[in-house]
Order: C-alpha cells, then sequence, then structure tokens
C-alpha cells in the first residue's frame, strides 16, 4: 500500500515538474512575443500620435505575418528548458533510440504521419459543421492550422525552428522525462500535451495523433527522424505545397490537397494493417501500470496546463 502511494506520489511529481516547465516555456514564447508588438506600437505612436485604426490593423497584420517575436520566443524558452532539466539527465538521452532507421520504415512512418492529415481535414469540417449547426464557427482555427506563411521570417519559423523546437520540447524534455513509467504511457501523455499545447481545437486533434507516430519515432529510432518527419511536414505538406499550387482556382487546389491526403490515407490503412500484431505486441510489452494515467491527468499543473489551453481553444469557437 505505501508502496503504491509513494510511486502515486512520484509520478505525480513528475508530471507536475513537467507541466509547470512547459507552463513556463510557453509563458516565455507569448511574453517575448507581447513584449515585441508593445514596443512596435509604442514606436508607431511616438513617430505617429495620431495613427488612425487602420494605421494599427495593418502594423497587427505585419507582426502576425511576422515570424521574428516567434523565433526569439522559441530561443528564449528553449533555454528556459535547458537550465530546469540541467541537473535531471534527461538532455543526454533525448538522441538516444533503439532501431536503426531503414528507408522502409521511413516511408511507413512517413504515411502513416501524413495519414493524419486526412482525419485532420474530415474532423476540422466535420467540427465547423457541427459548430454551425447551433449558430458558431472554428472556421477562423481551421484557417489559422493550414495558413501558409507569408514572410522569410515566418517560413523559417513555422518551417524550420518550429517543429526543431517542438521535437525538442515535447518529444525531448517532457517525453523523456516521463519514459521511466513506460514507453507507451510516455508516448501517449507527451501526444496530449502537445496537441493541447496549440490551443486550437482542430489543430489539436491533429498534434495529439500526429504526437503518436512522432512519439514512437523518436523512442524507437531518434529524436532526428521526429524531426525530419516534422520538417517535412511543415515545409513541404505546408509552405511548397502552398506555393506550388497557388496559381490554381481555389477548387482545384482543394481537389490537388485531398487527392494526396488520400492517398496518404490509404497507404496508412495498409500500412497500419500489415504490422496491427507488432503494435498490439508493442502496446502489450510496454502497458503502463494501472493508474498512471490517472494519476497524471489529476496532477494539479497538468490540470492547469490543460485549462489554460481548453481556454485558449474555446476561445477560437465564434457565433456566425
Amino acid at each position: 500500500m505505501n508502496e503504491t502511494l509513494n510511486e502515486k506520489k512520484e509520478l505525480k511529481r513528475t508530471v507536475n515538474f513537467m507541466s509547470l516547465s512547459v507552463i513556463f516555456y510557453n509563458l516565455i514564447m507569448i511574453s517575448v512575443i507581447m513584449t515585441q508588438a508593445i514596443i512596435e506600437s509604442v514606436k508607431l505612436l511616438k513617430n505617429d500620435p495620431n495613427a488612425s485604426e487602420a494605421v494599427f490593423d495593418n502594423l497587427q497584420k505585419e507582426f502576425i505575418n511576422s515570424g521574428t517575436s516567434s523565433i526569439i520566443g522559441v530561443g528564449a524558452g528553449l533555454l528556459l528548458l535547458l537550465l530546469i532539466y540541467r541537473h535531471k539527465h534527461i538532455i543526454g538521452e533525448i538522441f538516444s533510440g533503439n532501431k536503426i532507421m531503414t528507408v522502409q520504415s521511413f516511408l511507413c512512418c512517413f504515411c502513416v504521419f501524413m495519414g493524419v492529415q486526412t482525419i485532420f481535414s474530415a474532423g476540422a469540417y466535420g467540427i465547423e459543421h457541427g459548430l454551425n449547426a447551433v449558430g458558431y464557427s472554428v472556421m477562423g482555427d481551421i484557417k489559422e492550422a493550414s495558413s501558409s506563411s507569408m514572410t522569410i521570417s515566418m517560413f523559417l519559423y513555422a518551417s524550420v525552428l518550429a517543429p526543431v523546437a517542438e521535437e525538442l520540447v515535447y518529444r525531448g524534455f517532457v517525453m523523456r522525462s516521463l519514459m521511466k513509467y513506460g514507453k507507451v504511457f510516455a508516448i501517449v501523455v507527451s501526444a496530449i500535451v502537445f496537441g493541447a499545447m496549440h490551443g486550437n481545437l482542430v489543430q489539436g486533434l491533429f498534434a495529439t495523433m500526429a504526437g503518436l507516430v512522432l512519439g514512437y519515432v523518436a523512442t524507437e529510432h531518434s529524436i532526428k527522424w521526429s524531426i525530419l518527419l516534422h520538417l517535412l511536414n511543415n515545409m513541404v505538406m505546408g509552405d511548397l505545397m502552398s506555393y506550388l499550387i497557388k496559381g490554381f482556382s481555389t477548387s482545384t487546389q482543394t481537389w490537388i490537397t485531398n487527392g494526396i491526403m488520400g492517398v496518404f490515407f490509404i497507404i496508412a490503412l495498409i500500412v497500419l494493417y500489415r504490422y496491427r500484431n507488432n503494435i498490439k505486441k508493442y502496446l502489450a510489452e510496454f502497458k503502463p501500470e494501472k493508474g498512471y494515467f490517472k494519476y497524471a491527468f489529476t496532477s494539479v499543473f497538468m490540470l492547469i496546463f490543460l485549462g489554460l489551453e481548453l481556454f485558449m481553444a474555446i476561445d477560437g469557437i465564434t457565433a456566425i
């Protein structure tokens, strides 16, 4: 009994520490972005005290399309995590992996990862249709999740730095800190935290499912491969794809995108079916102890983190 109680306390302590570190990481990023926004607004007022609302609207658009503050924020956030975890013996484990990544394994993982995009698209418009029926919309979140970069700085952030940073944070610091409680536990919890972090109802669902694939890849093969998968998704299937098809009509762009995602989805189903026994064996072998998920998601700072992100996600729902 005492052993179980001590185990519960230790797990909750670990999850609280991890959740608090993620909260601080996100607060650092938000603080940097808000600080730069305030500085730019003050500069504008100093140069033009009578600036109109339209001028401020243009400044806001320029700021949103710029990735400079996000790049600085991510750098500051990663530095904070390095300081927080410097004595936790996790940093040296982040790039560890058990299996060699073969071309076949990578392609299978890539197809499953991309196949999740189809579920995201179907789920996004399913949620939108359901909300429309009661007078609400989440289209703003859908557009935000699928938007492409408008500036070089935003491209560098969204397509390069963000994937690398997110893997280091969620498949690195977060997942590795939970690994002592089992692979499946660490992969699932880190995926849920990764999904919730987006503060976007629609994107969060996709990110959670994608996080399961990325977590498995990072655990079994090395985080460098999950970084590559993440980079390919954001850069190739995000910005590059948008650039290549931007000359077509909206309907044609939709057909092209849905066609590509449909092919990946079919291949993903084939891969999952072919390796279904391996997946079942993996889940059974590394099944977490009873109560672990309950302890994790009833930890104080995990509840605070999820509550904050849920508030942001709900805030993205607007009346029609």
